[in-house]
């Protein structure tokens, strides 16, 4: 079935009562693997303090293994801790913080061959 593109639902999946399914394009998906990383090594910054000194090296060699290849963390992810975030955060703020790392990160790698090729191995190695 040819999807008509009509949001939120096509007109094909309207006639046959299908659910329809979009997916992401790549800047999109580029866009929310980069997110999750931040906020993912935010959280690795933050919980180090309280692990033992084996588990704080392995953080922190981990973490010193993606500084050059990971924009700097956004104001929104800096200024607000993961707990405070996934525990008080309501959708609309998420939402906000979001949008507000999508405008601040508009790099000259986001899009780059070499970006999308890594991303889209990552992607499809999952769904497979």
């Amino acid at each position: 079935m040819k999807c008509s593109g009509t949001r939120p639902r096509c007109i094909n999946c309207t006639k046959y009562d299908k659910d329809c399914i979009y997916h992401l394009s790549r800047r999109d998906r580029l866009r929310e693997a980069t997110y999750k990383i931040e906020v993912l090594s935010k959280l690795l910054e933050d919980i180090r303090g309280a692990l033992d000194n084996e588990h704080t090296k392995r953080v922190d060699d981990v973490l010193k293994e993606f500084d050059n290849d990971t924009p700097p963390l956004s104001p929104s992810v800096h200024t607000k801790s993961w707990k405070k975030r996934s525990t008080t955060s309501s959708s609309n703020e998420m939402d906000c913080d979001r949008q507000a790392f999508d405008e601040a990160h508009v790099l000259s790698s986001v899009g780059s061959n070499e970006d999308l090729a890594f991303l889209e191995e990552d992607v499809l190695g999952d769904l497979g």
